[in-house]
């Protein structure tokens, strides 16, 4: 909102994150302030590539839990699973739903009544006896609809081969506004390679900048020491910081340099895509931090006053 106060469109507003779980938390952030406020008089429409899948939103997993019962209407699994979605859309909490299946209460609609259906046909008619609220989500319903018409153009209207596609394919099928339309771009870091922006937003400004040690990483080790400093050995050892206290403490430590000079690189690429505004949010670093923070550098930079 400051920005468009300070004459911003929001086509000139670009929103970056590093991962794409928090382009989705803005994304569902921004949509959340502009059904609160229809009113408002500033632009909150977004375009993202990423932010919103459909696979993301319970009328949709409800929608493909429905297909799947209707494919199988023989499971008690997949009826179950089918009426507890129903009444989370309802407006119950999920698990709240799934106590309401089990003792007793029932869903208003059959949805194996449309399993004798065209599959298109199939999924109008499971839309059309949606809960009222759940119909309101009309960007991912209409989405929905045209990935199910594309894929009967193409391969017919085969429920078995669309939920098999559905497997493969859903985690890349997202709901995007036209690329013309005046509206806050979402991104990662990585894909803005190369792009600039009036306006630039990095909501998350905070985090590691240390090496990660917490997947179980092997790093490819030479000893240096006898009798171990054979010529051409390199030994696979697990990343761990008590490495530093080991005759591995070299090779630790230029791990340990080059995943720092890496996370500064991508901060470089955020924080050098504004042309005019660059708005940084990140909270105040720990008192005692043990690891390099992004928290912590722009603490340093800017004098703790953040």
């Amino acid at each position: 909102i400051a920005l468009q106060q300070r004459g911003f469109q929001p086509r000139q507003i670009l929103i970056l994150c590093r991962k794409g779980d928090q382009c989705k938390a803005c994304a569902e952030a921004l949509l959340s302030y502009k059904k609160l406020h229809p009113d408002t008089p500033y632009g909150f429409e977004i375009i993202t590539s990423e932010a919103l899948k459909l696979s993301s939103r319970q009328v949709i997993r409800a929608l493909i839990a429905f297909l799947q019962y209707i494919r199988e209407p023989k499971s008690e699994y997949r009826k179950a699973l089918a009426g507890c979605h129903y009444l989370a859309l309802e407006g119950r909490p999920m698990q709240e739903a799934i106590n309401a299946w089990f003792s007793g209460i029932k869903t208003p609609y059959d949805v194996l009544e449309a399993q004798n259906l065209p599959l298109y046909e199939m999924v109008e008619q499971l839309i059309c006896h949606l809960p009222v609220d759940a119909r309101q989500e009309a960007g991912y319903l209409q989405a929905f609809r045209d990935n199910v018409l594309e894929f009967c153009a193409k391969q017919g209207p085969s429920l078995d081969a669309f939920l098999r596609w559905w497997d493969e394919k859903s985690d890349r099928l997202s709901i995007t506004t036209p690329s013309g339309q005046n509206a806050i771009r979402i991104m990662t870091i990585h894909q803005s390679k190369g792009l600039g922006e009036d306006a630039v937003i990095v909501p998350f400004a905070q985090g590691s900048m240390d090496i990660d040690t917490s997947h179980g990483e092997l790093l490819w080790c030479s000893p240096k020491v006898a009798p171990f400093n054979r010529p051409g050995l390199m030994l696979p050892i697990a990343l761990d910081p008590k490495l530093s206290n080991t005759i591995f403490a070299d090779d630790f430590a230029e791990e340990r340099l080059r995943a720092i000079i890496d996370n500064l690189n991508t901060v470089y690429v955020a924080f050098t895509r504004a042309k005019h505004a660059l708005c940084i949010l990140s909270p105040k670093p720990a008192e005692k931090a043990t690891k390099v923070t992004q928290e912590g550098l722009l603490a340093d930079y800017f004098g703790g006053d953040q």
